[in-house]
């Protein structure tokens, strides 16, 4: 096919990036939080785009994509004294007309998601977590974070996306997590675990595997065999693990 300044003068305006896509789903920040100016406001649909109803007001452009990529951005806005930045986790869902997909994930700064589909929705929402005196994940009243979403076409290098979890161990206890959507490694932090389990359902009696048969290591990457579906762990000191799942994003 011979290019000529017609065909440029179309991307220019109509592709992915092109001028008529301005201001359309492409970029979106919003804050987050309870006080004034966020206003109780915890949950938000930052990006939605693709092949969604024949009258909706989309870019164009997405038309021209075979697939997206979707960077992640945060700000905390708390005042100096304020030592509790609010953690924000994401959902992605996508899909095509025949079948769809989601995943929570953990928003940072700079997280890329690489997403091969028709249509794509991200929302940011806050949510709680432990410190290690409490026994209710909480979050700052007074606290106040900007997190931002823009969309991008074809695909990026990058680290695998991440979701983070908190499980508190109480003295010789054990707690059954189930292992998240799309996620492919665990790395555990906090006090030592001392018995790890791959689990082919949610209880010990599915169990058939150690994590490390040498002992937990923390902060070690452990890649998710096959056929598990839950992890069992077991502590003789009561506290609360971290628990970061590396995820196929």
């Amino acid at each position: 096919m011979t290019r000529t300044d017609d065909d440029g003068a179309f991307w220019a305006q109509h592709g992915p990036l092109g001028l008529a896509n301005y201001r359309r789903q492409l970029g979106r920040s919003e804050q987050l939080g309870d006080p004034v100016p966020a206003g109780e406001k915890l949950r938000v649909i930052l990006l939605q785009s693709g092949a969604t109803g024949r009258n909706d007001n989309r870019a164009l452009g997405d038309a021209a994509a075979s697939s997206m990529t979707i960077t992640c951005s945060y700000r905390s806005d708390n005042a100096a004294n304020d030592a509790r930045p609010l953690q924000v986790r994401g959902l992605v869902q996508w899909g095509t007309d025949g079948h769809q997909a989601s995943a929570y994930f953990d928003w940072l700064n700079g997280t890329t998601l690489h997403i091969a589909s028709s249509f794509v929705r991200v929302i940011a929402e806050v949510v709680d977590n432990l410190t290690a005196a409490e026994v209710t994940p909480t979050h700052s009243a007074e606290a106040i974070c900007t997190v931002g979403a823009f969309l991008g076409y074809f695909a990026s290098s990058q680290l695998s996306p991440t979701l983070t979890e908190q499980v508190r161990l109480e003295e010789d206890g054990t707690e059954i997590v189930e292992i998240p959507q799309f996620a492919r490694e665990l790395t555990v932090y906090g006090p030592q675990v001392d018995n790890a389990q791959w689990l082919l359902g949610p209880t010990l009696g599915l169990a058939f595997g150690a994590v490390d048969p040498a002992g937990l290591a923390s902060s070690q990457r452990y890649v998710r065999p096959g056929p598990a579906t839950h992890v069992a762990l077991q502590a003789d000191l009561p506290g609360v693990r971290t628990l970061v799942w590396g995820l196929a994003l």
